[in-house]
């Protein structure tokens, strides 16, 4: 059955100690906090052995044996891990699952980590079959208006707490990227006590230490969040990030959406997403938006990547930064304009 994350404390409390877990969601942190604490409970609960699988392939279930003989009557109870960094794919997946469901393997722990899962995949008789027979824990990522109370109960967690206003600076410093909140989280334990926090030098702890992802600026591009994007830039330059990072980001978000707004259908966004290396829901998503774009004005953005990646080689003038900035905020539809230039996204 599918739990949410929340009800994660709760299920590691059950006796006899499930023998099939499930996790996935969009967040790696959420997804390894969740799988620690499985594997924590499971050692306690004398699975003490632990063996690792790492599945690279979706149709590489049919290499895998999802039930084993009885172990001897001396070997260690275990904890086999399946790790899938793509969705199972072929003929073999239900079948797989619906085995693996009904007869899991005897004296183990079998804890599956899913990567992120859209609606469609959510569909397939293989997920029906490991929701249905799997404790299926769904982890999802907060919003950014949620993120403010996110930092509230992670403070609380350490014996800290600050205001209403701190906290939306933290909000916003962290991005919505979880994995630079843990670690801006941990610098804060160790730097205050508990109890209330300094906000004043907090700010300038954090500020030291704040790092902006070239990757959150791709997902800016594909969400066309043209704010957001544009500060992320002058982050990324007031970092030192290297120039070709900062271009790669922009090329490979407008590139994308340049072939999704040429999509003549709009089952075909499932080949680009793949082929573009976009496996989130939130990327896929916004393909599919893209769809409904104007060829014109995605050719628009091809063009001025392609400047930039003249001006980082120093064969035009210009200001990289700058140019930067005024392709991010093209990205407003407020401020496009309809121009068409023939430009090639297979090229950039």
């Amino acid at each position: 059955m599918k739990y949410p994350a929340a009800r994660l404390p709760q299920l590691l409390t059950r006796s006899p100690f499930p023998p099939l877990w499930a996790v996935t969601g969009d967040e790696p942190l959420l997804i390894e906090e969740a799988a620690d604490a499985i594997r924590t409970h499971a050692k306690a609960a004398g699975f003490t052995a632990r063996e690792r699988v790492v599945i690279d392939k979706g149709d590489a279930l049919a290499t895998l044996t999802p039930t084993t003989e009885n172990l001897s009557l001396f070997a260690e109870a275990r904890l086999l891990e399946l790790r899938f960094l793509v969705p199972p794919q072929g003929k073999e997946a239900p079948l797989w699952f619906a085995a693996l469901c009904d007869r899991p393997p005897e004296a183990t722990v079998t804890l599956l980590i899913l990567p992120p899962l859209d609606w469609a995949t959510k569909k397939t008789r293989w997920y029906q079959a490991l929701e249905k027979g799997a404790i299926l824990v769904e982890t999802q990522a907060p919003s950014r208006t949620q993120l403010p109370q996110w930092w509230a109960e992670r403070l609380h967690a350490q014996g800290q707490h600050a205001s209403r206003e701190l906290l939306a600076y933290l909000a916003e410093c962290s991005e919505g990227n979880l994995l630079a909140a843990k670690q801006q989280l941990v610098l804060l334990a160790l730097l205050f006590p508990p109890g209330p926090l300094p906000e004043a030098e907090v700010r300038a702890a954090v500020a030291e230490v704040a790092r902006f992802d070239p990757f959150e600026l791709r997902l800016a591009v594909l969400t066309r969040n043209a704010t957001r994007a544009a500060r992320l830039i002058t982050a990324l330059r007031d970092e030192g990030v290297a120039e070709a990072l900062v271009l790669w980001a922009l090329a490979a978000g407008v590139r994308a959406l340049a072939r999704a707004s040429e999509a003549a259908d709009p089952r075909a966004v499932d080949a680009i997403a793949k082929s573009e290396k976009l496996f989130s829901p939130v990327e896929k998503q916004a393909l599919r938006s893209a769809t409904r774009l104007e060829s014109a004005h995605c050719h628009q953005w091809l063009r001025r990547v392609a400047q930039l990646d003249r001006i980082a080689k120093g064969v035009e003038a210009g200001d990289f930064w700058c140019e930067a900035e005024r392709l991010a905020l093209a990205l407003n539809p407020a401020t496009r304009t309809s121009a068409d230039f023939s430009v090639t996204w297979s090229t950039l």
